[in-house]
């Protein structure tokens, strides 16, 4: 649609610039009659003969006016086009953040390199990849009662929570 838009612009700017410069009766079909470059007449003349412009000033001005058309419509386009991508590459990051901080808040430290793995190499993939280095590094050093106990009974996974889940699992498996 763009496409023929531009196409059909273009070719009412260049339209307009072969009548004004021969006059071939195009302007008067819709009642309006001009002579924009008509010097020593009189306005009743100018009525009753439309004048000529130069072809030289015409082809020029027709240039021009295509000229900017174009330009500004490829260079809005452009830009349109890199704010898309960037709504994109935004929405691609935020995504992947949700993702890999549900994790770490459930301290699932695997499936979130997982995530982060599976990524571009991005600013924010290497901050995430640093907060799960540090993750990984202070681990050992935080109380077993922060992290969710995993149990297998059965073949059935069950994930209690809570400090006092862990003890009770505890007295169970001995």
């Amino acid at each position: 649609l763009a496409k023929s838009v531009v196409l059909l612009v273009s070719i009412y700017i260049v339209v307009l610039a072969i009548e004004k410069s021969t006059r071939f009766g195009l302007l008067d079909l819709v009642g309006k009659k001009t002579a924009p470059s008509c010097i020593n007449i009189t306005a009743e003349e100018v009525d009753a003969m439309p004048c000529k412009i130069d072809f030289g000033y015409s082809f020029s001005t027709m240039l021009c006016s295509l000229g900017v058309f174009l330009v500004d419509y490829y260079c809005t386009r452009s830009f349109a086009v890199g704010m898309q991508r960037e709504q994109e590459k935004l929405s691609a990051s935020a995504s992947l953040a949700e993702a890999v901080v549900s994790d770490l808040v459930r301290f699932d430290l695997d499936a979130a390199e997982y995530r982060i793995e599976n990524e571009d190499n991005t600013p924010l993939t290497q901050i995430l990849s640093q907060l799960l280095k540090n993750l990984r590094q202070y681990r050992p050093y935080l109380p077993d009662s922060l992290f969710e106990v995993e149990i297998r009974v059965h073949d059935v996974v069950k994930a209690p929570s809570g400090p006092n889940a862990a003890v009770l699992f505890t007295d169970i498996k001995s």
